[in-house]
């Protein structure tokens, strides 16, 4: 039973991780397609990320504006209701 059950856990990941997958790659062309760039969003210096792409600068609809992508990555998470290697964003 523990073997189904680990085995359901982790197509419901992945069967989500591509479901988030397509929606950021959507989202991405989009925004690339209406603006010619990245997406946007606020620069916050005391919370680096690796999705930020560039030097931080002045848009017009925002201070401090910094362009983003998603990156995926492995994530550790544990626990009984976890799936160690789920990708996260």
């Amino acid at each position: 039973m523990s073997d189904i059950k680990n085995t359901d856990i982790s197509a419901q990941a992945s069967k989500f991780n591509n479901t988030l997958d397509n929606f950021f790659k959507r989202f991405i062309n989009v925004v690339n397609a209406e603006t010619g760039e990245s997406p946007i969003t606020k620069h916050e210096p005391d919370w680096p990320s690796e999705c930020q792409q560039g030097d931080a600068f002045l848009s017009e609809t925002m201070q401090d504006s910094i362009h983003w992508l998603p990156i995926q990555r492995e994530a550790n998470y544990s626990g009984p209701h976890c799936q160690d290697s789920f990708l996260k964003y």
